[in-house]
């Protein structure tokens, strides 16, 4: 007799506590549960993980999840072991024996949800396993990674299709919260789907208002944005790792404390300053776009693009973290004219000819001593000071050598993941015992071990040497060594967490890169020359609606929105004080009112016209938008 399966709904309720489903994602699970290829647009917080998660807990065997950034795996495989689910990664920061025990598992049916890195898919560990693996469904996420027409082009996810040739009757779900009617298409092209059923959720977000503030004086503007949203969550995003600093520096100087976020900072660090932003202890985070994927903080009030976006899908996904919860929010893109010199020199910096990439490419194989014609197995770490140093190389030509290698499938450049410390059990707990027993140096780091980390005796589990140290009253150090030498016996299997960039060769060492590969990077040169022009185009429209031009960028047809900037403005032309007066006898009249009960009252109206002296209104401090479409009079 077969298992019986769980509803969807009872899956969802006994894991994520909702009651129901948000829109879109029950007729989406459904698909899935059917065996339908299916394409999934969702926009930012729209619910994506959702769902593949439930029909992954629905569906028999194991879930596949390709996805293309370790750390958003990290904490999606955290997630799922907090609500009690079996889940786990396979990156290239960890060793043979991490991936051979964690595959393993998942044959023996003690994983439920498999996290991969694209480039993991053509490994040979994994390969030789796949047959063995039970995999009821396929989940690619951020799916837009597999097109040229893309804003975020991984070659590597190119292999997913060779992946399916071997799960044929497998079904296929791709999830992205980006992506022109160009991009869907090549998506279901790449992933060799059959007849894909498409669920597209409206880019529309009728709770957010998009705005563009074009200045010279760039930090008064910004103050002058910040004291009117003071006490409300808030982002402000920026280009590069010192101008996060310098921005939080200069706000915390001009008496608006801020933390700063960039991949830069130590995981501790980072997870401090998150942590203090989500808590509410700090309101304003100034970020580079390392920061926000994974980041579910759903009422942030402002996300203000102190930098230029590159693109408008960046853009797009980075404002979208504003206004989570439904209630009014706002993106403000801060504009100088001299911007558009400023990140274009940026974007073309990016661009290096045939014969630098070359050269550094050959640079780098020789610092790692990688032999021509071999691929070394495994990854590396590099101080990339160092390396620049050793061959007189400019910082951000290799920067940008390493990501055009990255692009073109040579390598896998990583310099924003952060490999956490990591322990397994190698002997029983009999062996273990007894020497905790004969061991009076060690024994008690042993015992501390076992009693913490009862996980690993199954597998490789996340550590915090620091948290031990201050559990045994013993310096860091003293637990640093004791690890090494309860690794050296064999007890333990311990593997040091590191931040430094690694990189991992996804080829064997060549003499000269294929003249295709430069082809297919130029072409790639210019559709991010497309998009950057794009988005010049966005922040220099000065009469057409914003929200129209994005949503139309990303092929749906809307009118005007009403709310971002040049509505307000066209609407605040066509309203006067007696207007003004006529609403604000009204709203005093009442101590809470709907959209629906003003709108039905002053029917005469446009609907443009009374948003705009509700947002007056909202701006003067008169009334509260409480929820969505809820309004209190202050």
């Amino acid at each position: 007799m077969s298992k019986i399966r769980p509803f969807p709904l009872a899956v969802l309720k006994k894991y994520w506590g909702f009651n129901d489903f948000r829109p879109l994602q029950e007729d989406i699970i459904h698909s899935v549960i059917q065996g339908n290829d299916t394409i999934t647009l969702l926009p930012t917080g729209g619910g994506k993980s959702i769902c593949f998660q439930v029909p992954g807990m629905v569906l028999e065997g194991l879930t596949l999840v390709i996805s293309p950034l370790v750390a958003l795996m990290q904490d999606q495989v955290q997630n799922l072991k907090n609500k009690g689910i079996s889940a786990a990664y396979l990156s290239g920061h960890q060793n043979f024996h991490e991936q051979d025990v964690i595959l393993n598992n998942c044959i023996y049916g003690k994983i439920k949800f498999l996290y991969v890195a694209p480039e993991r898919l053509k490994h040979p560990l994994l390969l030789q396993r796949l047959e063995a693996l039970n995999i009821g469904l396929i989940a690619v996420d951020e799916a837009h990674c597999i097109s040229h027409w893309g804003h975020d082009f991984r070659p590597e996810y190119r292999e997913i299709k060779e992946i399916r040739k071997y799960l044929p009757h497998v079904p296929c779900l791709a999830l992205t919260a980006t992506a022109t009617q160009e991009v869907v298409d090549d998506i279901a092209i790449q992933l060799d789907m059959r007849k894909p059923q498409i669920f597209k959720q409206s880019f529309v977000r009728s709770n957010l208002s998009y705005n563009v503030r074009q200045t010279a004086n760039k930090f008064g503007s910004l103050m002058e944005i910040l004291n009117k949203f003071k006490g409300l969550s808030t982002i402000i995003f920026v280009s590069t790792r010192a101008h996060a600093v310098e921005v939080a520096r200069l706000l915390a100087d001009n008496g608006l404390p801020a933390v700063f976020y960039h991949a830069g900072l130590k995981s501790k660090e980072r997870a401090q300053v998150q942590e203090t932003w989500i808590a509410d202890k700090q309101k304003i985070m100034v970020a580079t776009n390392a920061f926000g994927m994974g980041i579910d903080k759903p009422d942030v009030r402002l996300v203000v693009h102190y930098d230029l976006p590159l693109s408008p899908e960046s853009y797009f996904q980075e404002a979208g973290r504003a206004g989570r919860d439904g209630v009014k929010a706002y993106s403000v893109v801060i504009y100088d004219r001299l911007d558009e010199e400023v990140q274009g020199n940026r974007i073309k910096q990016n661009f290096l000819s045939a014969q630098k990439i070359e050269e550094i490419y050959q640079h780098l194989a020789n610092h790692l001593q990688v032999p021509l014609n071999e691929q070394p197995d495994g990854s590396f770490t590099i101080k990339l000071a160092s390396f620049c140093k050793d061959f007189q190389l400019k910082p951000v030509e290799v920067v940008a050598a390493l990501k055009a290698l990255h692009q073109m499938g040579y390598i896998l450049w990583d310099s924003e993941t952060v490999r956490p410390s990591t322990l397994m059990a190698l002997a029983d707990q009999t062996r273990i015992y007894q020497y905790q027993l004969e061991n009076k140096s060690l024994g008690w780091l042993a015992q501390l071990l076992v009693r913490n980390y009862g996980g690993l005796f199954h597998g490789f589990v996340r550590i915090d040497e620091e948290k031990i140290a201050l559990q045994s009253q013993r310096k860091t150090n003293e637990v640093v060594q004791g690890l090494n030498k309860l690794s050296e016996l064999q007890l333990f299997n311990y593997q040091p967490g590191t931040d430094e960039p690694f990189i991992e060769f996804l080829a064997p060492r060549i003499k000269n890169i294929h003249p295709h590969h430069y082809l297919a990077l130029k072409n790639r040169e210019e559709q991010i020359l497309k998009q950057w022009d794009a988005m010049l185009h966005f922040c220099q429209e000065e009469q057409h609606c914003r929200t129209q031009y994005l949503i139309q960028y990303f092929g749906e047809s809307v009118g005007n929105c009403g709310h971002c900037d040049i509505c307000r403005k066209e609407n605040n032309d066509n309203w006067n004080q007696e207007d003004l007066n006529l609403v604000f006898q009204w709203v005093k009249s009442k101590k809470t009112f709907t959209i629906s009960e003003i709108n039905l009252f002053f029917n005469r109206w446009n609907n443009g016209k009374l948003v705009s002296i509700l947002l007056h209104l909202i701006h003067s401090e008169i009334i509260i938008e409480t929820e969505p479409g809820v309004y209190e009079k202050r």
